[in-house]
């Protein structure tokens, strides 16, 4: 028999709205798709220290949704400000974490405060929004870069930028430093 799911998916396809039991036999091949549990009902509120598994969510209708826990979903702008005022997020790695830092100022239209001799590609980038105290760094990781032109005296190895920072519990550090 052979086995077509790794360990972890098949909580994905037992049930649910978008749960898939298969029954293949005869000619033409049939998928015969049954009703089920949803692999989203009964699980915990997101605390820090959960075990994260291999599979750890899934996408549906462009929203993430964790098998872990019972992950929020912002819709508005307020609900995104209430979440992170008073917060100062962190933002290191590749072009990607770049994006979600963009993505934040257009979002929560954020002063985009320019950095002496900063190119914006590599960064540091800096973005407040003073009346909710919500503060976003960004940092790409040191060499190697892709990228035309930078300052080196701005490029950090992202495990010296994670030493600097203070750690206070409104801190939050996103990495990504999988892609280049």
């Amino acid at each position: 028999k052979m086995k077509l799911l790794r360990s972890g998916e098949g909580k994905l396809f037992s049930g649910g709205r978008g749960g898939v039991k298969a029954s293949i036999s005869g000619s033409p091949s049939k998928i015969e798709v049954m009703k089920g549990t949803d692999p989203l009902a009964n699980r915990t509120r997101c605390v820090p220290g959960l075990p994260t598994p291999h599979i750890s969510g899934f996408y549906r209708g462009g929203i993430w949704n964790s098998l872990v826990c019972q992950n929020r979903h912002f819709s508005k702008q307020s609900d995104w400000r209430n979440c992170l005022k008073g917060k100062t997020l962190h933002l290191l790695g590749d072009s990607t974490i770049r994006q979600w830092y963009e993505h934040f100022v257009k979002l929560l239209n954020l002063t985009d405060t320019p950095l002496p001799y900063a190119v914006h590609q590599t960064g540091p980038l800096l973005a407040t929004d003073t009346k909710n105290n919500i503060k976003i760094t960004q940092r790409s990781h040191g060499p190697p870069l892709r990228c035309a032109q930078t300052r080196t005296f701005h490029l950090k190895y992202i495990a010296n930028i994670i030493d600097e920072i203070r750690g206070r519990p409104d801190d939050v550090v996103a990495l990504t430093v999988w892609a280049h």
